[in-house]
């Protein structure tokens, strides 16, 4: 990767023409690498810590000054994930601060940390969205994939909290062949805590879910399709909760494309957001925990705004899609939308960020990928 450090120091104000035509929309603060539960999903390896390690996390000046510096860049909400972000030694001051800033907030977190405490300081934060993941309705089942006995009760206490605060969270769950036969019962069951979404997500193949995806626990691409198409078709217009399944636009009717938020969409948020890391480097995402090519800059060393603005892989990225996209993706109808899905799972995938999405390639090469979606020939 090219260093940023030597690109001219423009102001932002010499530099509006380039801030209105991508604008820094979002902070994805990965305030720690560290997790108190050990997935076998996790798409980053999460390091297991216990609950008052203090290492790996983001400095809360430097976190202050990451956010100055965006604002003039158009910066308008922040996502805070991990890790596990509740681990962060100075969460408090964190919440406290983003509530008196008045900016959306977004934050991931596997519940099990969150106290009456957290959940009133992210309750004062501007329109707060918080998703919480739960795998079943029974401890067997989510403590099976998230490998921490106890961690389903200290979950659902966590979502009680956040109910009781005024917060109802998005319930997010990760398909396996352990829980997919349940779906409709499990929106239910989200419901009935409080829930004020689901969002059934698919196993991504990175880190250590790269191993898990080969378990016979895993749905083969045909299984994902077909699910797919029950909870698009029929099950997510049954329910009496908004229901979304993380199977890339392609796969999905035009009218539940259309539909979605921007907290749901499908298409890639790549062209408006920038990675933070709990190192203070700057990243395409948290993929830049373990693919160095990723990395952008050093906010201990470079502007935000220089990274922003020049650095070579953003212009790449920026320049090339989605013209530049590979296989499948290439002739996809869709494509202009999607942008490739994820340009950080495909890095991660090939080694290529305009590789065809890992899901899309597999449902082609099976001969799933839907016709009606492709350019005519």
């Amino acid at each position: 990767m090219m260093p940023t450090e030597n690109v001219h120091n423009y102001s932002c104000k010499e530099n509006n023409h380039i801030r209105s035509e991508y604008p820094l929309n979002a902070l994805y603060f990965y305030l720690t690498s560290s997790c108190n539960l050990r997935c076998k999903h996790c798409w980053i390896n999460s390091n297991l810590a216990g609950l008052n390690n203090n290492n790996d996390i983001l400095n809360f000046q430097l976190l202050q000054s990451i956010i100055e510096e965006a604002f003039p860049l158009g910066l308008s909400w922040i996502k805070l994930t991990g890790g596990e972000p509740l681990l962060h030694v100075d969460i408090v001051k964190i919440l406290q601060y983003l509530s008196e800033l008045k900016i959306g907030i977004n934050l991931e977190t596997n519940g099990t940390l969150v106290t009456p405490e957290i959940s009133n300081l992210i309750s004062k934060c501007e329109k707060p969205f918080v998703s919480v993941s739960l795998d079943g309705m029974e401890a067997i089942t989510h403590e099976w994939l998230r490998g921490v006995r106890g961690c389903f009760q200290s979950t659902l206490t966590g979502i009680r909290n956040l109910v009781n605060a005024g917060i109802n969270p998005q319930i997010i769950l990760t398909v396996t062949k352990r829980n997919y036969e349940n779906i409709e019962d499990f929106i239910d069951f989200s419901e009935k805590i409080g829930a004020n979404s689901v969002k059934i997500n698919i196993l991504q193949p990175s880190g250590r879910g790269k191993n898990f995806q080969h378990s016979k626990d895993i749905l083969t691409i045909s299984e994902y399709i077909q699910l797919g198409n029950l909870i698009e078709e029929q099950i997510a217009l049954e329910t009496n909760i908004p229901v979304f399944y993380s199977h890339p636009p392609a796969f999905r009717p035009l009218s539940r494309i259309y539909a979605c938020n921007s907290v749901n969409c499908d298409a890639c948020g790549i062209l408006g957001i920038i990675g933070v890391l709990s190192t203070g480097k700057y990243a395409l995402c948290g993929a830049g925990i373990t693919e160095p090519d990723l990395i952008l800059g050093d906010s201990l060393k470079d502007k935000l705004a220089n990274v922003w603005q020049f650095n070579p892989l953003l212009l790449k990225i920026r320049s090339g899609l989605p013209d530049f996209l590979q296989g499948i993706c290439s002739e996809c109808g869709l494509k202009n939308y999607c942008l490739g899905s994820c340009i950080a799972q495909n890095y991660i995938k090939s080694q290529s960020i305009w590789a065809p999405y890992w899901y899309c390639n597999e449902a082609d090469h099976n001969g799933l990928f839907p016709k009606d979606r492709l350019f005519p020939k």
